[in-house]
């Protein structure tokens, strides 16, 4: 089940230079790719994708100068199964061209292999989308119009069958023509009232004239073009009046539109007609508050108040007190029509208000009304800011041992402390509740020489203290002499450790420097003497440590109060010197006896991508190549660097060498030194 887009890829093979593929599709066969050279990669990406549900065998072989790898095993793979479109579906009812087709009829179609689902467009024109723009109905064979399709018209269907490769392509639309079915009959015409009267009774039934082939009405009322908040589409039966079960509104534009229909269906775009009722104004009754209720305690001071609608209420004044009758807060002020009263600010906490709504319309305002009441909660206030009191905002030279006190704050519960060594921080601290006390005492000692930021958040019930300055202070400077350092690597008591290694340990906080002493016995310091390194975290000896010898290493830390005392020392043993087929050759004397004349590097020549460097004594480049071969790519004691320098035929000496090889090797060392001996 391998994807047919898959690429191939193999692991590196050590001293390949290249590789080549051979890929068929049977056992040995060549017929896919025959033995083609693909250079020094690691993947094959086919020019187009691989077959369906097909066997591949694949051989990578590998090559450098030596030649190619032999006997090669072949490996085997099979490829995904790949889903092909779908052919068209052919519809089987109605058959294309069929004519006096029920329109209640549906559609159906034969299986077409292989697909897992079709999709539908019906138009009443060719190529038309106008009942379905190829709809997705699943793995069916039949669709079902919601409705009956219309009569005595031609309808154009396409099915399009599919699975996951995709859709059928190029299917054949088919057409048929249903029958012709009875006449939806005309619309209704409101007679009574009249369209556009107006000053009609509230108490007023509608009525309209007959219509042929009808066999019932449907009635539409609404107080708006459009509306049906009155009547939406009211089946009447077949009768030519309507009788509202209450009165019409007083002075009220009412829009109505009355549908007929018969077997055939409903009349449509049936004109909308309106009438004006006339105007009845009475004066309403009294409004009565429901939130908050009469006599409510303990009432949130955000609080909204509302009451229920009053009929032909127009508008609402509202008067409020702190007494009864009062109008302190409000006096009879015309809030319109709406329900609700929104004051400007909070009630006051703990407080009685007495509250009377007016109802009113065209014929007056509503008299005698009760006035209710309720009662605030009692609110209580956020607590302002703490203040650190010791010690003081930016005192300096603080003790590291001190503790942190505020002065209270009235009304506050507790207090919550941050304290972090950046503005803004919470590393020591982050809005820690400390109950009801007014002082912090650290669990360990502040830094030395660290600057603190602090803020003290006093609280109660309402809620936190909010936009509280923060504070600072910085502590006094205390140096102690660092603790001991770890060696990292080599670690302690290690064995065959490569004499190229360098010695790194872990950083000693405090510590601003470290010194190093090296022996080849304990407590000796025959190759390092306590040299001062700095503050650095790793030694890199000079020359190559010496094979087979264990080393004793002692790594002091030091700052301005001393150097670490009591320190263990550590100890690691190199590797044993490896005699390979290309060791190095450590001396050659450029005389022109034809014998030693120049430096060899056995077998360096296997590894052309290379480059050798030799320094003087003073680290100076005196020589550099690419290449370096054995034959005419050699050093043969003559610089080729610092030549304005007079660097020239370099003398006899000892000299230091790099080598740089790209890719595996064998050597077992590619720095050190040689002799020059002329």
């Amino acid at each position: 089940n391998v994807l047919v887009s898959s690429n191939l890829s193999w692991a590196t093979v050590a001293t390949a230079t290249g590789y080549k593929i051979t890929i068929g599709t049977s056992s040995g066969a060549t017929d896919v790719v025959n033995n083609v050279d693909l250079g020094n990669v690691l993947i094959y990406n086919p020019a187009t994708d691989l077959s369906s549900n097909t066997i591949y065998y694949v051989t990578v072989t590998a090559y450098n100068g030596a030649g190619d790898a032999v006997t090669c095993t072949e490996t085997s793979f099979t490829t995904e199964t790949v889903v092909v479109i779908p052919s068209c579906a052919i519809l089987s009812s109605p058959a294309n061209g069929a004519t006096n087709v029920s329109v209640s009829s549906n559609l159906s179609w034969a299986t077409v292999a292989t697909a897992t689902g079709y999709r539908i467009t019906i138009g009443t024109s060719s190529g038309a989308t106008d009942i379905e723009n190829n709809t997705d109905l699943g793995n069916v064979l039949t669709y079902n119009l919601a409705v009956d399709f219309s009569s005595n018209t031609v309808y154009y269907v396409t099915v399009i069958a599919y699975n996951s490769a995709g859709d059928a392509v190029s299917c054949t639309e088919i057409s048929f023509t249903t029958e012709t079915v009875v006449v939806i009959p005309a619309c209704a015409v409101l007679n009574s009232p009249s369209t556009g009267a107006t000053n009609v009774s509230v108490s007023s039934n509608l009525s309209w004239d007959a219509v042929a082939t009808a066999t019932g009405y449907k009635i539409t009322i609404g107080t708006s073009s459009g509306a049906t908040d009155i009547e939406n589409d009211t089946d009447l039966g077949n009768t030519l009046t309507y009788n509202p079960a209450t009165d019409f509104l007083s002075n009220t534009t009412y829009y109505v539109t009355i549908t007929t229909y018969n077997s055939a269906g409903n009349s449509v775009l049936c004109t909308e007609t309106s009438f004006t009722t006339e105007t009845v104004v009475v004066i309403p009754t009294c409004a009565i508050l429901n939130s908050p209720s009469n006599g409510a305690t303990n009432v949130s001071v955000s609080s909204n108040l509302s009451w229920d609608a009053v009929a032909t209420a127009t508008g609402y004044k509202i008067s409020i007190g702190t007494s009864s009758g009062g109008t302190d807060i409000e006096n009879n002020t015309e809030l319109g029509n709406v329900l609700t009263y929104n004051p400007v600010v909070d009630f006051s906490s703990n407080t009685t208000y007495y509250v009377t709504i007016t109802a009113h319309n065209g014929a007056g305002d509503v008299v005698s009304c009760a006035e209710t009441s309720f009662t605030t909660e009692t609110v209580v206030v956020i607590p302002i800011c703490a203040v650190l009191n010791t010690p003081s905002n930016g005192a300096t030279n603080v003790s590291e041992s001190s503790n942190l006190s505020w002065d209270a704050v009235a009304t506050a519960t507790g207090y919550k402390i941050s304290i972090g060594t950046s503005s803004g921080a919470t590393d020591i601290a982050n809005n820690t509740d400390l109950g009801n006390v007014l002082i912090y005492n650290p669990v360990t000692d502040f830094l030395s020489n660290t600057t603190y930021y602090v803020t003290v958040i006093a609280y109660n019930s309402a809620g936190d203290a909010v936009t509280c300055t923060e504070t600072n202070f910085t502590t006094e400077i205390v140096v102690v002499a660092p603790i001991c350092v770890e060696l990292n690597s080599p670690s302690n008591g290690a064995t065959n450790i490569g004499v190229t290694s360098n010695l790194d340990w872990l950083a000693v906080a405090t510590a601003t420097g470290y010194k190093i002493s090296i022996g080849t016995s304990s407590g000796a310091m025959d190759v390092v003497n306590n040299e001062d390194l700095g503050n650095v975290l790793e030694y890199v000896p000079a020359s190559d440590l010496l094979f087979d010898t264990e080393y004793y290493v002692t790594i002091v830390a030091y700052n301005d109060a001393g150097n670490a005392t009591g320190c263990d020392e550590f100890s690691f043993t190199t590797e044993e010197e490896d005699l390979p087929k290309n060791k190095i050759k450590q001396g050659f004397s450029p005389n022109g006896d034809g014998i030693n004349d120049f430096w060899e590097i056995k077998s360096i020549e296997l590894h052309p991508d290379n480059v050798v460097t030799i320094y003087n004594r003073w680290g100076d480049i005196v020589y550099q190549i690419n290449g370096y071969d054995n034959f005419s790519r050699v050093f043969r004691g003559d610089a080729n660097r610092k030549l304005k320098m007079g660097a020239g035929v370099l003398p006899s000496g000892t000299y230091f060498f790099s080598i740089q090889i790209n890719g595996a090797h064998n050597f077992n060392k590619l720095k050190g030194f040689l002799i020059l001996k002329r």
